[in-house]
């Protein structure tokens, strides 16, 4: 069955940020992300910006021992290139997200929870 045109349940933007300068290791959202369900994951979609490719990776709290996990095999984000990344996440950790090299920026950032199976 198709939904076109109805915001399913199932998606929750997180974030949505446009055209924004970043800096290398600083944290790109001013406030961590949390997940509304127990367990789900985020979508994230990524377009970098600059002249060299970044590392881009997903902090994550779990109130002990923050820690910072890479996406993309740890290989740099080629500028103006779109990536699309899927993380399964909880609602007892927080979440953000660092661009690491330089000089760093994005294009677009937009994060989902999926709360269910869904394309």
């Amino acid at each position: 069955m198709a939904f076109i045109g109805i915001i399913r349940p199932s998606l929750i933007p997180a974030t949505g940020i446009s055209n924004l300068p970043g800096a290398s290791g600083v944290p790109i959202l001013p406030i961590d992300i949390t997940p509304t369900k127990e367990q789900s994951a985020y979508r994230i979609t990524i377009v970098a910006s600059g002249i060299v490719p970044v590392l881009f990776g997903m902090t994550i709290d779990d109130g002990i021992t923050p820690y910072t996990t890479l996406f993309n095999d740890g290989l740099g984000l080629k500028p103006d290139t779109s990536y699309l990344f899927t993380h399964g996440v909880t609602n007892k950790e927080s979440y953000n997200f660092v661009l690491l090299g330089g000089p760093v920026g994005w294009r677009k950032l937009q994060v989902e929870e999926v709360t269910e199976g869904v394309i």
